[in-house]
């Protein structure tokens, strides 16, 4: 794998949580079980881009409590690909609640973290791009209601702006995850390729199960 594919993924698929909380007034959620949001990823300081695909690919019960199935799959233009899947209550979510963590490496045989991986990843900070979107929201305040064209179409938006960061983020209610587009500093941004609500897993094969760093 490249030093480049490497930044991208770093930048698009680490399994690092958001915290839990009210994104832009509630409108960054996850969508009902089968929703995606496809998205083109630009790496600040222009260092690369990636396209990523954020799913709810399945939901489950454990005891009293249901949780999604929230999948992450990240492309370099190189062509290789990772799949993230996190067991979590909702999106976003806090890094205690994560349930299960499966990795899957382009066609290689997919991993679920063990024991000592599943508690890093509750207390990981959250991937680049979920740092941004969170930035973009967080403090930001609502500039208004703007029509705006990304690779996907044309969109009616609400645009918040975090003047603090330098970020701007573009939300419509008609998206799962609610991000249309979103530009951070740095010329970090991304902009939503496509959607729709029939996500299957990524995730290919039976995965074994690794507790440390192999």
């Amino acid at each position: 794998m490249t030093g480049r594919f490497r930044l991208l993924l770093a930048l698009a698929a680490s399994p690092g949580p958001l915290a839990a909380q009210q994104l832009c007034d509630g409108a960054v959620r996850a969508p009902g079980p089968g929703g995606w949001a496809e998205y083109v990823v630009q790496a600040p300081r222009g260092q690369g881009t990636s396209t990523v695909r954020y799913a709810i690919v399945g939901s489950e019960k454990r005891g009293e409590r249901r949780f999604v199935r929230f999948e992450t799959r990240a492309r370099g233009t190189g062509g290789g690909s990772v799949a993230t899947q996190v067991l979590v209550p909702g999106y976003p979510y806090e890094p205690a609640t994560v349930q299960e963590v499966i990795v899957q490496r382009g066609t290689e045989t997919p991993v679920r973290w063990g024991p000592s991986l599943l508690a890093r990843a509750r207390t990981a900070a959250p991937s680049a791009l979920n740092q941004l979107i969170a930035a973009s929201c967080t403090g930001a305040t609502l500039v208004g209601e703007e029509e705006i064209t990304v690779p996907a179409g044309a969109f009616q938006t609400r645009h918040f702006r975090n003047a603090e960061a330098g970020s701007d983020i573009w939300i419509s209610d008609a998206v799962p995850f609610g991000v249309v587009k979103v530009a951070g500093a740095g010329g970090a941004s991304l902009e939503l390729l496509d959607r729709g609500n029939r996500a299957q897993s990524s995730v290919t094969g039976k995965p074994r199960v690794v507790n440390g760093a192999n």
